[in-house]
Parts: structure tokens; C-alpha cells; sequence
């Protein structure tokens, strides 16, 4: 038995850049290409190739995740699978039959009801009417439309669309079913039941995931795929795709960022102080919102320039606006320097991190530090260093205050540094848990 269920070999597809229409390589590159000559992709320069030399397998019950920016080659990719576009070069072998959703309400007539769209869609993966009629009660339960079913499509929201091609695709195509991002829409309820039939279905069929979601990757794929300007960067476990994927810059070119995954593997995370990595927080303010919208959601703003002077942050990370990118199996380090003017009774540090709704998730504090070894009471330049490792937040946007005191007064108070994680592991919730999880079997015979 074969279990292979997808092999791809060196697929490219390319476009003419003036019109986008399919350019076929010509006769003498054929003939070339016949005799064993290479055949150079590239020497056509009117051309965009939106696919170049792509590979990969995929086994019988495995499903697959493909990332990439917009514009990497994702739909490309899936059109050709599904038959939408043939290639320009290299091949593909399916052994069975593939069906899915590519585009929101594809392969729906708008002027036909649900009902009627179902025979047509299941009569295109080659199902007879019996069959249709012997599971579309089961169809129409899944999809939960209600009586939108007997109604036109065109009157049905993109979430309906969605659920009813879903459905349709999952009782009818028997072996693999691609869905691009499809799962993100709908409701909670309905993507829980979604992902609850691809665990059931795995049994017997293997799906093609696109999502920009990594909890998606991570949690209903074997393997993953990264595209990237049209090429392959990565191709493997989800959560080494997903690391490569953070780090995806649309600027970069294919080999560009080959380069910059090669030298992100033997970075080690040190302590610099570099102007793309520093911000001074007394003359420099990088956030938009007004004075009014900083207190509501982060609290009181207080500066006391007669206190402090020099006030600094430094980053391991490049601060880029006030930014900081980063990945939420990284280190985190960040150094706050400034010049004391006063001789404090007791100079107290807070970096209390906020999510975007103005909620307190963390609230390191220098607090831990023992008071009796490294209590702070003279004049001078001081440095607080605050490390994570890794950093403890999952996927998110997070806004960094600075909460530097003389307790119990405030020298200085406001948020300094926007935080976006990416998640590239398989954490859940907001902040990830320090704990070791243990089995005990109890021996039900005693």
C-alpha cells in the first residue's frame, strides 16, 4: 500500500508581468529540459514566478501547515493542488482525490440556494446524486444555517459561505482537503467543532492547513511548509517552521532571508548599546495616543527632571519606534541606566507589562532584589538590568511602563516600549507557566 499521499517536485509557476496570464516555458526550453540540459527559470525578466522549485511530501493521515507573507505563493500553491492552474514546471502526485476551500464561496453559484449548491460542489469531486442524498441531512447539521439552506448564496455572509463549503468538503472529498484560512472564520463555537472533525477525520484523509494562526500550525500539523517570494525556506517540524516564520521581513529577498535564518542559529543575546536598540525616555516619546488615553488604560504619567537626568532603555532586541519584535521562545533583556540626582531612602524599579486593553499581566519589580545587599542610596549613574528567559508572554501585542520611585514617591512614571510576540511554540494563554507536569497510574487491581 502506498502511503504517500503528495509528492511535489520542483513545482514553478510563473506570470507575465504586464498581463499576470500563465507563461509556458518555450519549445527549445523543452527540448532542453528532454535532453537533460538545465533550464534557467530565471531568463525570461518580463516574468514573475510566483512558485519557484518547490518540494515536499505528504503521507496518507498527516496534514500539513503552509505560512508565508502575502504575496509568498500560498493560493499559487493550493490552485494548482486543486487543479485550478497547471505549472509551468516540475510536478505534482496525488494518489486520490483532493477538494477543498481556496477562496470564500468558490465554486458556489450565487443565484442557487445551499441545498442546490451542495449537489453541485459534491458532483465536482465526482459523488453520484444517491450519495448526496444519503448525507446531505448530515451536511446541513454540520454547517448550522438554519433555513439559509433553501435560500440563495448570494444572501449568506462570508461565515455561512464558509461553513457550508466546510462541510460539503469534509463528507464528500475522500482524501485531501485543503483549506486556506478558512478556519478563521466563524465563530468560537463552530471552529472548535471544525478542529474536533479534523482530529476525527486524520483516520482516513489528510488536510492542507494555510493559517496565519501558529496556535493552528502548531496544534493540527505534522509538518509545515515556509514560503517565501515564491520559494521554499523551510520545510519540517511546525515549530521550526514557525521560529523561521517570525523572522519573515517582506523585503527580504528568498536567499536573503536564507542568510538571516543562518545567522539567527548561532546568535547569542548580550547586553549592547546601540542606537536602534536604545530609546532616551526624557526626550523621546514614541507613541501616538494622547496624554488622556496613556493615564486611562496605564496609569498616572510623572516625570522629575529635577531627580534624574540621562534616563535610557536599552533592548537585546532592535527598538524600532519604540517597537520591539520578537519571538515568545526568546530572551528578553532590558537595561534601564540613568543619573540619580538625589540620595534616595529607597530608589524602587517596576516593569509592569499591560496587553492592549490596559490590564497589568506581569509586574516584575526590583522588589526581589534582597534590599539589606543592594539597597540604593546614593547619587549616581545606576543600571537595572530585567531578564527573561524565555520570555514569558505568548502571542500579543504588549505596552512596557517604567515605574522608577523614591518609595513612596514616583521619579518617574509612563509606558516606555510596545511589545508584539509572535508564537512560534506550543504554549497556550496569555502568559506561559513555569511547572513540570507528572503521570500517576493508579493500579485499578488493589
Amino acid at each position: 500500500m502506498n502511503y504517500e499521499i503528495l509528492s511535489v517536485h520542483n513545482l514553478s509557476k510563473s506570470f507575465s508581468v504586464s498581463n499576470e496570464q500563465s507563461v509556458s516555458p518555450s519549445f527549445k526550453e523543452i527540448i532542453s529540459a528532454f535532453f537533460g540540459k538545465k533550464c534557467d527559470i530565471n531568463s525570461k525578466r518580463d516574468l514573475f514566478w510566483a512558485l519557484k522549485n518547490i518540494n515536499f511530501e505528504l503521507n496518507r493521515g498527516e496534514n500539513l501547515g503552509i505560512v508565508g507573507l502575502n504575496g509568498a505563493g500560498k493560493s499559487t500553491l493550493l490552485k494548482i493542488l486543486l487543479g485550478r492552474l497547471d505549472p509551468d514546471m516540475g510536478q505534482f502526485t496525488l494518489n486520490g482525490t483532493a477538494g477543498g476551500l481556496i477562496e470564500l464561496g468558490a465554486g458556489f453559484d450565487p443565484e442557487q440556494t445551499g441545498r442546490k449548491n451542495i449537489y453541485i460542489n459534491a458532483r465536482l469531486f465526482g459523488v453520484r446524486d444517491v450519495e448526496i442524498k444519503n448525507k446531505i441531512n448530515k451536511i446541513i447539521d454540520f454547517a448550522e444555517i438554519g433555513d439559509f439552506i433553501d435560500r440563495p448564496v448570494k444572501t449568506y455572509s462570508s461565515g455561512m459561505a464558509i461553513r457550508l463549503g466546510f462541510s460539503t468538503a469534509i463528507h464528500f472529498v475522500k482524501d485531501l482537503i485543503i483549506c486556506d484560512e478558512i478556519l478563521a472564520v466563524g465563530d468560537f463555537e463552530f471552529r472548535q467543532k471544525c478542529f474536533k472533525k479534523i482530529h476525527e477525520l486524520k483516520k482516513t484523509k489528510s488536510f492542507i492547513l494555510v493559517s496565519h494562526s501558529s496556535t493552528n500550525i502548531s496544534l493540527f500539523c505534522d509538518k509545515a511548509i515556509l514560503l517565501h517570494k515564491g520559494e521554499c525556506i523551510v520545510f519540517g517540524k511546525p515549530d521550526n517552521v514557525l521560529e523561521a516564520y517570525a523572522a519573515a521581513n517582506s523585503e527580504l529577498s528568498a536567499n536573503e532571508f536564507r542568510s538571516l535564518l543562518k545567522k539567527d542559529n548561532g546568535r547569542k543575546v548580550s547586553f549592547v548599546k546601540k542606537d536602534n536598540n536604545s530609546i532616551n525616555l526624557l526626550n523621546h516619546r514614541v507613541f501616538e495616543e494622547t496624554e488622556e488615553v496613556r493615564q486611562s488604560k496605564y496609569g498616572h504619567i510623572y516625570e522629575d527632571d529635577k531627580a534624574i537626568t540621562d534616563l535610557k532603555v536599552y533592548a537585546n532586541h532592535q527598538l524600532a519606534e519604540g517597537q520591539i519584535n520578537i519571538n515568545n521562545n526568546e530572551k528578553l533583556i532590558l537595561t534601564i541606566m540613568f543619573q540619580l540626582l538625589i540620595e534616595p531612602a529607597h530608589l524602587r524599579i517596576g516593569l509592569p507589562f499591560f496587553n492592549e486593553r490596559g490590564e497589568m499581566i506581569l509586574g516584575p519589580d526590583s522588589r526581589e532584589i534582597n534590599p539589606s545587599e543592594n539597597r540604593v542610596t546614593s547619587k549616581g549613574i545606576k543600571r537595572f538590568e530585567f531578564s527573561f528567559d524565555p520570555l514569558p508572554l505568548n502571542e500579543g501585542s504588549y505596552v512596557i511602563a517604567l515605574a522608577l520611585s523614591n518609595d513612596p514617591g514616583y521619579l518617574f512614571r509612563d509606558h516606555i516600549v510596545k511589545l508584539n510576540v509572535k508564537k512560534v511554540t506550543s504554549e497556550f494563554g496569555v502568559t506561559k507557566a513555569n511547572h513540570k507536569v507528572a503521570l500517576f497510574i493508579e493500579d485499578s487491581n488493589e
